[in-house]
């Protein structure tokens, strides 16, 4: 067995470790290799009786078999034994639908952060666990770290007093701290108090306890359909139970949708140098040369708007959107090519949309890296 082919199987099977179980055809079409590859090892996997098949929602699913799990406990018993032992969720064989949904859903951003090399076993981590706090400059460069809400109940007992949150975790940055959704197709139904408990437990004991008021507290949203965000734009609900809206809690609120060409729009969220270092590059191939128009767009040498969307911050695409309205101006929007079909929430708004090639984009990083 060569190397890469037993590095390859490995994240596999941390991945379903974590998660507990995997949509099959997430683990071939969300990845960094190929579709073909990834499926010739699912069957070599499963030929080693490894893994097992099941079904979910008319979808093929992935398990580990009990030979699976006792073959990573072997090689790493500190770090798989809160996933394969005792009561944990990710061990149980059969629980209640919403729980193996949740499941599911957290095995997506698993695979989003295994691909964008983000940590994700308490092992690996530093910033929680150890209490280490790295400086303020970005020059740390710190690997992006994400702690579910599961760890976040052991390691912080006022979390416990949010029970029902439909906050997956929180994804920590050299520069901010994420507040991770799941909403599927749809704007998830969510109790909003419930949510607000969580929001300030997370900005009290994370934010300013830990990091000193150091990061900026915005949301990931994690969604299956490229509608996503003109529905939270249009959503709205009264009473105890609302639907997730773009307005909810007046934080940021960046979109990335589970899929092949999602991966450049992780990486970008989770590593804040190469963020930087693309929209400098963005600047200066464009002319987009001074701010303007307040804090969320710039302008160009014609004094034309622009707003840079590649990590697509819903509030501020939609805000921008506003402005163009409202000022009767006509602008330019920067964003990847699979983005411009998130941008019906700018309707009405008359703007110019450059898109990047992400393909070629993510071809350019990686050789770019590799020299």
């Amino acid at each position: 067995m060569s190397k890469k082919c037993s590095a390859v199987k490995r994240e596999i099977l941390e991945i379903i470790a974590a998660s507990g179980e995997v949509y099959r055809q997430d683990l071939m079409y969300v990845s960094r290799y190929a579709a073909n590859y990834i499926r010739q090892i699912l069957s070599e996997l499963r030929a080693d009786n490894l893994i097992k098949e099941s079904v979910f929602n008319n979808c093929r699913t992935v398990r580990l078999t009990n030979i699976g799990k006792k073959y990573l406990l072997q090689m790493a018993l500190d770090r798989y034994e809160r996933y394969l032992s005792g009561t944990a969720e990710t061990n149980k064989l059969r629980c209640e639908p919403q729980r193996r949904e949740r499941n599911l859903k957290m095995a997506q951003i698993i695979i989003l952060l295994r691909q964008t090399n983000g940590k994700i076993f308490p092992d690996e981590k530093r910033l929680l666990y150890k209490h280490t706090v790295p400086p303020a400059d970005k020059a740390d460069n710190i690997q992006a770290e994400f702690y579910t809400s599961t760890e976040l109940k052991e390691l912080f007992a006022d979390f416990n007093k949010s029970r029902g949150s439909r906050a997956m975790g929180i994804l920590i940055t050299a520069s901010c701290l994420y507040i991770v959704y799941h909403t599927g197709k749809e704007p998830m139904k969510w109790q909003e108090s419930t949510e607000l408990k969580f929001r300030i437990t997370v900005e009290h004991e994370i934010v300013r306890k830990v990091f000193r008021n150091q990061k900026e507290l915005k949301w990931l949203v994690i969604g299956n359909s490229a509608e996503v965000p003109d529905k939270l734009v249009q959503q709205s609900g009264a009473g105890k139970i609302k639907y997730m809206n773009i307005s909810d809690n007046n934080l940021e609120k960046h979109y990335v949708e589970f899929r092949r060409g999602s991966l450049p729009v992780m990486r970008l969220i989770a590593d804040d140098l190469l963020c930087e270092k693309v929209r400098g590059y963005i600047r200066q191939s464009f002319g987009i040369w001074q701010s303007g128009s307040g804090q969320f767009c710039e302008t160009d040498e014609d004094g034309t708007p622009v707003f840079i969307a590649l990590d697509f911050n819903m509030q501020r695409v939609h805000r921008f959107a506003a402005y163009l309205c409202v000022n009767n101006k006509k602008g330019r929007m920067i964003c990847f090519d699979f983005q411009e079909q998130y941008l019906q929430l700018c309707r009405g708004a008359l703007m110019d949309v450059y898109t990047i090639d992400s393909r070629k984009y993510e071809e350019g990083i990686l050789y770019e890296k590799s020299n």
